[in-house]
């Protein structure tokens, strides 16, 4: 099951990253394998639509 990304802003503030550049900061799908402890560590994220609210595209599952 997906479930929608946190946005959160720029680590060390607007000055850390571009203007427009977001990182995600808490990300509860246990099965995927970019996450490690609750931290996304992809290299980059595609965000889709998903009926009202936004989805993480990135999502691929843990190999076991």
């Amino acid at each position: 099951m997906q479930d929608h990304p946190k946005a959160m802003g720029a680590p060390g503030g607007p000055a850390g990253r571009h203007p427009h550049e977001a990182w995600i900061g808490h990300c509860n799908v246990a099965d995927c394998e970019y996450n490690e402890n609750t931290h996304c560590h992809a290299p980059n994220i595609r965000v889709v639509k998903h009926e009202t609210h936004a989805d993480c595209g990135t999502y691929e599952p843990r190999s076991l």
